[in-house]
């Protein structure tokens, strides 16, 4: 099947979608980010979906053994929110009450990823509670009339920066930026823990197909988790707005 990216660049030609399939591996999720792995909920034939661009620096699939299987459960799919006004402004956002929403580009990317999935047999869509999610979702979700079901799991990491720019918070975690928590805020690995026990609830659900979206930080965590990388490569994940991963699952 050929489908179409999602659009980085309002101007850009669309182009196939890029499926890479990936080695399986144990994917339990948990609360603690140290605790172990087993067979429980594996992902297999995992589709990344990237704007041009937007591949990570590191990517793991190189020395990777493919290994296949045909019992497919469950397919996940992820997005980033399209483009929104604090993108563009550069600053954090935790308050779901601040007027931060998509730009035009951004609902545009929306719009794509719509199409891209229109024909995909979603059960349920979830989104992150802060307005740029919510309204990409409702976007997506014209094609499909589930209503967008917010869930707080899925909110983009607490800075403690609300409302300034995204800068000051990096160099206010730099000495440290796995652990270190700003006030008012959350560390990274407080995040991933969050964001892990978060996927497992909604991949738990009874429903075949769910869609959920999120924020890059989301997609980096679970990029990273399933494809074992080290916390301290997280950063050099990078999701472009409109990103798409999809995961299949099987028990």
């Amino acid at each position: 099947m050929v489908v179409l990216t999602v659009l980085r660049d309002a101007h850009a030609i669309a182009r196939p979608i890029i499926k890479t399939h990936a080695k399986v591996c144990s994917f339990l999720l948990v609360s603690s980010p140290t605790a172990s792995r087993n067979a429980n909920g594996l992902f297999s034939h995992s589709r990344m979906v990237w704007p041009q661009g937007s591949v990570p620096i590191s990517s793991p699939f190189g020395s990777r053994t493919e290994t296949f299987v045909d019992e497919i459960n469950m397919k996940l799919f992820l997005v980033r929110h399209g483009r929104s006004n604090y993108n563009e402004l550069e600053l954090c956002n935790d308050d779901p009450n601040d007027d931060v929403h998509l730009t035009t580009l951004g609902i545009f990317q929306a719009e794509q990823v719509g199409q891209t999935l229109k024909n995909a047999p979603l059960q349920r869509i979830y989104s992150s509670p802060l307005p740029r999610a919510m309204q990409t979702a409702a976007i997506i979700d014209r094609h499909h009339r589930l209503s967008v079901i917010p869930h707080p799991g899925l909110h983009d990491i607490r800075t403690g920066f609300n409302g300034k720019p995204v800068r000051d918070y990096f160099a206010a975690i730099a000495h440290s930026p796995l652990t270190a928590c700003p006030p008012g805020g959350e560390s990274l690995l407080d995040y991933k823990s969050r964001i892990l026990a978060t996927i497992g609830h909604l991949t738990g659900q009874p429903e075949a197909t769910i869609l959920a979206v999120a924020h890059e930080e989301t997609l980096r965590i679970v990029y990273s988790w399933y494809h074992d990388l080290a916390d301290k490569d997280l950063r050099n994940l990078h999701f472009a707005n409109g990103t798409i991963l999809e995961f299949d699952l099987f028990p």
